[in-house]
């Protein structure tokens, strides 16, 4: 009889403890659903020591508890028990400012099915809570394009952040995540001018954040008063902006390196500290180095990066790797960087590999950062002569250690094509055009996205008008925004999402207009839009 009730103990702890989804039926797809809060959200009677407790519509996984909850003020305790979840203070609530409880999407079902959309719940402690909001919603071109699920995919999780200046320095506020169709709100929020932020996954450093992931800042100043307590507002998403740094240097020789980026893209420079001084022996001296580099909107520097000069005796004669023909020249790759050169009998034309021809071939200037230096252009009017092979001579290209490349014949059968000019490709697809209107000073740019493939183009608007001509067959969506320049030398058609430092904010856009179905041959006109 003992041994009986053991075993009945036994089934009944086991059978007690073990939680988890009930096994056959139909295939749980659906998140956890939040049914009730008590206290209600928004209650302003919380006590110091009170028990949060909230309801959805299924068990929740304990497991996911842990990275899911945040709590402004206090130290708290959670746990999950079937359907609900208890929050309780550690000790006691902090009750001199407002509780608010910030619930991510990562809380999940035993199918590890997540919430459709974040939580925020607020409780005060006697007192009245702001009443200050921010509903928003992100404008992302690929969530228009993947049709083939309803559910938001782990790209179309951002993280939005909402800011204050304070003595010029940004302080974050808080933090919430968008819901499945990229809608995201902040409540409760006190008097004064924010500004926001939204972040592809999530916000850790937006310095860092903004060049590997996409990202937008609002382009207006947010002011919570008795005026204006409820902002309605919309970021449009941009690529990330990214900003290279060197991570390490190889040398060919004492002038001639090798720079490895960040992104794992390499190039190939001159340490202009050593070429301006040859005479000189460097090795073993620690210098640093800083390069200027480009992104899409604008030109920096890169943040420096000491180097010991090697102890390096070249030897090595330089010679042709590669050459290509361009759309006005044609360009000769030599293995490492050149001394720029004047000599009335460099190259010969060889015709037909029998007759000779003398042309004159041109380097690319030498400057302080002189990165082009190992190649040779010469012009394009060669190819249209029906030159078969170049012979350079013996004795007057040499490299930086004064080494000369030997004679050497170039197969221009060998050289790869490239041109700059526009590929117009024989999509025969359609045209779409129409007007805007705006009281804007700035540049305006017209963008089209293809609804199945994701690609899109870009125009100028020009005299209030806009026009794609030959664009393929497809449903696409179209939208305004104004060309931001961060540099005088940079000019970009691609949407300027903002930048962190120094702080500016993203272009003015339009919301997006479709989808407008486009087909071969014909010619869609009068999609006018107010950009005001």
């Amino acid at each position: 009889m003992k041994m009986i009730f053991k075993l009945m103990i036994l089934y009944f702890f086991f059978s007690c403890a073990v939680q988890g989804p009930i096994p056959g039926g139909q295939i749980d797809e659906s998140g956890p659903r939040l049914i009730k809060i008590f206290p209600e959200n928004f209650s302003n009677d919380l006590l110091d020591d009170q028990k949060i407790i909230l309801f959805f519509d299924e068990p929740i996984n304990p497991n996911t508890l842990k990275n899911s909850f945040q709590i402004s003020n206090s130290e708290f305790n959670v746990k999950a028990i079937g359907k609900k979840i208890i929050i309780r203070p550690k000790n006691k609530w902090d009750i001199k400012k407002a509780l608010n409880i910030n619930v991510n999407r990562s809380l999940s079902d035993y199918y590890n099915n997540s919430m459709d959309s974040p939580l925020s719940i607020y409780f005060s402690f006697g007192f009245d809570i702001p009443k200050g909001s921010v509903i928003g919603k992100l404008l992302d071109f690929s969530k228009l394009y993947n049709q083939n699920s309803n559910r938001a995919s782990k790209s179309d999780l951002y993280e939005v952040g909402l800011y204050k200046l304070i003595n010029n320095d940004k302080v974050l506020i808080s933090k919430t995540q968008t819901d499945i169709e990229l809608n995201f709100s902040f409540n409760a929020l006190e008097d004064g001018n924010y500004f926001i932020i939204a972040v592809q996954n999530s916000i850790n450093n937006p310095i860092d954040d903004f060049t590997k992931n996409k990202f937008s800042i609002y382009n207006k100043n947010i002011e919570i008063d008795k005026n204006n307590l409820e902002y309605d507002i919309k970021l449009n998403i941009g690529l990330p902006v990214p900003k290279n740094e060197i991570s390490a240097m190889n040398f060919i020789n004492k002038y001639y390196v090798k720079y490895d980026f960040s992104d794992g893209s390499q190039l190939f420079g001159i340490i202009d500290t050593v070429y301006n001084n040859f005479d000189m022996d460097f090795s073993g001296i620690t210098f640093s180095s800083q390069l200027k580099l480009e992104n899409e909107f604008e030109q920096y520097l890169t943040n420096s990066f000491d180097y010991i000069i090697p102890e390096i005796n070249d030897t090595i004669n330089p010679k042709i790797i590669s050459c290509e023909f361009n759309d006005s020249f044609l360009s000769v790759h030599v293995s490492e960087p050149l001394v720029e050169f004047y000599s009335d009998s460099i190259f010969y034309h060889i015709f037909n590999d029998s007759i000779n021809k003398f042309i004159v071939g041109t380097f690319y200037e030498i400057d302080s950062n002189p990165i082009n230096q190992s190649i040779i252009t010469i012009p394009f009017p060669l190819k249209s002569e029906n030159i078969s092979r170049i012979y350079f001579k013996e004795g007057h290209i040499k490299d930086l250690s004064n080494n000369y490349m030997d004679n050497s014949f170039l197969d221009l059968k060998s050289c790869t094509e490239k041109s700059n000019l526009n590929n117009n490709e024989n999509y025969q697809g359609g045209d779409l055009s129409g007007s805007v209107y705006s009281s804007h000073d700035n540049q305006l740019v017209a963008i089209v996205y293809n609804q199945e493939t994701g690609k899109s183009w870009e125009t100028l608007i020009l005299d209030n008008k806009y026009s794609f001509l030959n664009i393929p067959a497809g449903e696409y969506f179209l939208q305004i925004y104004e060309q931001y320049n961060t540099d005088s030398n940079k000019v970009s058609l691609k949407f300027f999402p903002g930048s962190w430092t120094p702080f500016i904010p993203s272009s003015g856009f339009s919301d997006y207009i479709g989808p407008i179905e486009v087909r071969k041959n014909w010619k869609i006109k009068g999609i006018d839009i107010n950009f005001d």
